[in-house]
C-alpha cells in the first residue's frame, strides 16, 4: 500500500487470495499479473492505482471484493474470466477511462454474475460502454434458453445493445438489468417472465414499444417483490413519452393501466391490446414439427399436433410462453393474439430393473423426454425390503427414497436393491412362574431360530403355540423355526402331577386319609382317624418329623411325591372312685387305676345299715345311668366317680291330706340333675297358731348349698321362709301346693 515507486507486480500461483488494500494508492503501478492460484481479490486491493491501464482476471478467481479497482482512472480495459461469480460494491467506481470490458465466458454465464450495485459493473463509469462476451461485441443479444433469470445490473448502460431476444425459459428479469441501454428500440417480454424488477428498462430513451406476452388478467403486483406478476418501480420509465405498451388481452391491458397513475412505473399512458394473431412455432426445427391448420380463421377452432423427429419427444406446449399442455395434440380456439409453441427435447430411455427379480419388482421405466420428472417405484416381495437405488451402478444423493422422482437427463439405468427384511420373534411362557424361554429377538427373513422352553420346578412342558394356534411337532421343548414374518410363540407348561401317599404306622391303632394325585402347589387336607383305645400322636413326612406335624387334620402344600404316615399310641385313662359320706355312709368297690380306652368296668355301691343308694356323679356331674347300681362304665377319658347315699327312709315325694308336693331345683347355668344337689326331708304335719303346717328340712349334698324355698308356684325364692328348716303354713300354698328346695354350687 502507498508504494508509489512500485511499477509492476507478479503474484505467483501459490497465492490464493490478495488481502485488503494490498496495493492501494500504488500510483506508479502500470502492470499486474495475477497468478492462477488466486481465488479472491479482496476489498480495495488495487484502489486508486491510477497508472494501471489493463488488468486480466485469471480463471481461478471467483470473487472480486468491494472497491477492488475503484478510482483506477487510467484503466482502459478489463478482462474478466468465466470463473467470477461475484463482484462487490463500488468495485469499478471511478474507472472513467474504460473503453472495453472483455468477458471470457458465455452470455448465460454473464447473466448469472452477482453484481452488488451499479459500480460493480465496469460499464457504469466507463468512457465507452463496449461489452465483449466471448470476443464478440454485444449488439443483437440473444439470451440462451438455459437462462431462467437475468440478474441485476447485467447489461447496465450497454449502449451498443440494439436488440434483445428473451427466451421462454426466463422467468425473472432483475432490477436495472437493462438500465440505460439507449440503443434498444423495442422489447418483447415473453409470457414466462412473471417478475420484472425495479428500473429494469429505465433510461432506455429510444424505446418505442414494449410487448408483454404474459397474461396479467389476475392483476399486477407492485408491493411484494419477487411475487408472481410483479413489476417494480421505474421498470419502464424510459423517458420516451411516445412509447407504446402492448398487452395480449384487454384484461391484462386494464390491470397494467390501473397502476399507470403512478408515474414511477411507465413513461407514457399509451396502453394497447395486441391485434389478434395466430402464431405457431417449435423450439428447435431439427427436433420436431407441427401439423394441422396453423393459420385458422379468427374465432375458429383448430387442432395442432406435435410431431417429434426420431430420438426426440414432445416436452410440452406453450401458450404465450406459459406451459399449456403435455398432450401430443391440442384443440384450440383462435380469438386473440396467441402463440403456441411445441417444445421438443431429446428422448431418453429410463431403464428400471430389480437387482434380483425374486426379491422385488420395479415400475416406472420407459422412454421420456429430457427434463421430464418420472416416478420410479420399487415393490419388494414378502420377506424383503427396499434398500436403495443405483444409477448406472453407482450410488447417488437421496437414493434411499422410494418411490423416487427423477429428472430425465440421459439414458440411465436405475436398479432397485432389495435386502432381506427383519421380523420380530416374540417368545414367552403362558404363566410367568412356570418357566422361561430363550431365542426371542429380531431376525432377518428365513433365519433359522432355536426357541427353547425351560420349565421351573413343579412344571412340565406341554407344547408350543404360534399366534395362539397349535402347529405340527409343537410338543418339543426346543424347536427350530424359520423366520417368515412377525410371530408370537407361547410355551404352554402345566403344573406337575404329584402323588401324596397317606398311611398309618399301625392300622390297629388308626387310619390316615387324604392321599391322592394332586397338581403342584395344591393345598391338601390330611386326616388321621384313631381307633378306640388309641390316640393320634404326630405325622411323619417321608419318615421324618417336620414343623407342625402334631396337627390333625393337617393342611400341606404339594411340592413333590411325598408319603405322610400317621403315628398313634395307646390311649390310657385314669379312673377314680369315692363315696359321699353325707348324710349316711356306705362303700363302693375300689376300681381306681389306669385303663385303656374302651375297657368296661363295673361299679357297685353298698350302703350301710340305715342308708340307701341315691345316685352316681361323674366328675361332679350327673349323667345317663347316674341312678343305676351296680353301674357298668366304658372307659373313654379320665374320670372320677362319686357315689351318693341317702337315709333309708328318705322319700322326696310324700303324700298328705293336702297333697303337698316336694321338689328340688338347681339354679346354676350348667345342666345338673336336681336330685344330685340335695334332698328335702319332711317331719310331718302339724299346726301353728291354729294353722296347719308342714315341717321340712333341705339337706345339700357335698359341693352344693341351700339357697331358699319357692312356694305356691312362685318363680323366686320366698323372703318369708329363709332357713333350710321351715314350718310352712299350708295357707301360704293354697294353689299348687308345691314346695321347691333350691340349691346351687357351694362357693
Amino acid at each position: 500500500r502507498d508504494c508509489t515507486c512500485l511499477t509492476n507486480v507478479t503474484i505467483p500461483d501459490s497465492v490464493t487470495s490478495i488481502g485488503y488494500s494490498a496495493f492501494t494508492c500504488c500510483s506508479s503501478l502500470t502492470s499486474v499479473t495475477i497468478g492462477n492460484g488466486v481465488a479472491s481479490i479482496g476489498d480495495s486491493v488495487f484502489s486508486s492505482c491510477t497508472g494501471l491501464t489493463s488488468v486480466i482476471i485469471p480463471d481461478s478467481v471467483t470473487s472480486i471484493g468491494d472497491y477492488a479497482f475503484s478510482s483506477c482512472t487510467g484503466l482502459t480495459s478489463i478482462t474478466i474470466s468465466d470463473s467470477v461469480m461475484r463482484i462487490g460494491q463500488y468495485a469499478f467506481s471511478g474507472c472513467t477511462g474504460l473503453t472495453a470490458v472483455y468477458y471470457q465466458g458465455t452470455i448465460a454465464q454473464w447473466c448469472n454474475i452477482n453484481f452488488s450495485d451499479f459500480w460493480s459493473n465496469p460499464l457504469y463509469n466507463a468512457n465507452k460502454h463496449n461489452l465483449y462476451i466471448d470476443g464478440t461485441l454485444v449488439t443483437d443479444l440473444v439470451i440462451p434458453d438455459t437462462v431462467t433469470k437475468i440478474k441485476q445490473y447485467a447489461f447496465l448502460i450497454c449502449t451498443t445493445l440494439t436488440s434483445v431476444i428473451i427466451p421462454d425459459s426466463v422467468t425473472s428479469i432483475d432490477s436495472s438489468a437493462f438500465y440505460g441501454c439507449t440503443g434498444l428500440t423495442s422489447v418483447t417480454i415473453p409470457s414466462s417472465v412473471t417478475i420484472i424488477g425495479s428500473s429494469t428498462f429505465k433510461g432506455c430513451t429510444n424505446l418505442t414499444s414494449v410487448t408483454f406476452l404474459h397474461d396479467y388478467s389476475s392483476g399486477v403486483q407492485t408491493s411484494s417483490q419477487y411475487s408472481p406478476n410483479y413489476i417494480g418501480s421505474y421498470a419502464f420509465t424510459s423517458g420516451n413519452s411516445d412509447v407504446i405498451y402492448y398487452f395480449i388481452n384487454q384484461t391484462s391491458r386494464d390491470k397494467a393501466y390501473n397502476i399507470n397513475n403512478r408515474s414511477n412505473y411507465f413513461t407514457s399512458s399509451n396502453f394497447q391490446v395486441l391485434s389478434p394473431q395466430f402464431n405457431v412455432s417449435v423450439n428447435n426445427s431439427e427436433w420436431g414439427s407441427i401439423t394441422g391448420n396453423t393459420a385458422p380463421e379468427l374465432n375458429s377452432n383448430t387442432t395442432l399436433t406435435a410431431v417429434p423427429n426420431s430420438g426426440y419427444a414432445l416436452k410440452h406446449w406453450l401458450k404465450n410462453g406459459n406451459i399449456y399442455d403435455t398432450n401430443t395434440s391440442i384443440a384450440v380456439t383462435y380469438t386473440e393474439y396467441v402463440t403456441y409453441t411445441a417444445v421438443f427435447d431429446v428422448e431418453y430411455t429410463i431403464t428400471a430393473i430389480s437387482q434380483d427379480i425374486t426379491n422385488g419388482s420395479v415400475a416406472g421405466g420407459g422412454a421420456y423426454v429430457n427434463g421430464r420428472k418420472v416416478a420410479l417405484t420399487a415393490t419388494p416381495v414378502h420377506g424383503y425390503k427396499f434398500s436403495k437405488w443405483l444409477k448406472n451402478g453407482e450410488n447417488f444423493t437421496s437414493n434411499t427414497t422410494n418411490p423416487i422422482t427423477i429428472t430425465v437427463t440421459g439414458n440411465d439405468t436405475y436398479t432397485a436393491v432389495f435386502v432381506k427384511d427383519s421380523f420380530t420373534i416374540t417368545a414367552s411362557v403362558e404363566s410367568s412362574n412356570s418357566g422361561t424361554v430363550t431365542g426371542a429377538g429380531t431376525y432377518e427373513y428365513l433365519t433359522e431360530v432355536t426357541l427353547t422352553a425351560t420349565n421351573n420346578y413343579g412344571y412340565v412342558f406341554v407344547k408350543w403355540q404360534k399366534d395362539n394356534q397349535d402347529f405340527e411337532n409343537n410338543n418339543i421343548s426346543s424347536i427350530q423355526v424359520t423366520v417368515t414374518d412377525n410371530a408370537t410363540y407361547k410355551a404352554v407348561l402345566r403344573k406337575e402331577i404329584y402323588t401324596i401317599t397317606t398311611n398309618s404306622a399301625n392300622l390297629t391303632m388308626g387310619t390316615a386319609s387324604g392321599g391322592n394325585s394332586y397338581e403342584y402347589l395344591d393345598s391338601v387336607n390330611l386326616t388321621a382317624t384313631r381307633n378306640i383305645g388309641y390316640q393320634f400322636v404326630k405325622w411323619l413326612k417321608n419318615n421324618e418329623d417336620f414343623t407342625g406335624n402334631t396337627a390333625n387334620p393337617i393342611t400341606t402344600t404339594v411340592t413333590g411325591n411325598d408319603t405322610y404316615t400317621a403315628v398313634f399310641e395307646v390311649k390310657n385313662c385314669t379312673i377314680l372312685t369315692t363315696e359321699n359320706l353325707t348324710p349316711t355312709v356306705g362303700s363302693v368297690n375300689n376300681i381306681a387305676g389306669e385303663y385303656q380306652e374302651g375297657t368296661q368296668l363295673n361299679l357297685t355301691a353298698t350302703p350301710n345299715t340305715g342308708a340307701k343308694f341315691f345316685y352316681w356323679l361323674k366328675n361332679g356331674q350327673t349323667f345317663a345311668g347316674s341312678l343305676s347300681n351296680p353301674l357298668t362304665i366304658t372307659v373313654t377319658e379320665d374320670a372320677a366317680y362319686t357315689v351318693c347315699f341317702a337315709p333309708a327312709d328318705y322319700n322326696p315325694e310324700i303324700s298328705s291330706p293336702n297333697s303337698v308336693i316336694l321338689e328340688t331345683e338347681y339354679q346354676g347355668t350348667e345342666t345338673t340333675d336336681p336330685e344330685v344337689c340335695g334332698m328335702v326331708k319332711t317331719y310331718g304335719y302339724g299346726s301353728l297358731d291354729g294353722v296347719q303346717t308342714v315341717r321340712l328340712e333341705a339337706i345339700a349334698t357335698s359341693g352344693y348349698r341351700f339357697v331358699g324355698w319357692k312356694i305356691n308356684g312362685e318363680s323366686t325364692v320366698s323372703s318369708k321362709y329363709t332357713s333350710n328348716k321351715a314350718d310352712i303354713l299350708l295357707t301360704d300354698i293354697p294353689n299348687s301346693k308345691i314346695i321347691i328346695a333350691v340349691f346351687d354350687k357351694a362357693t
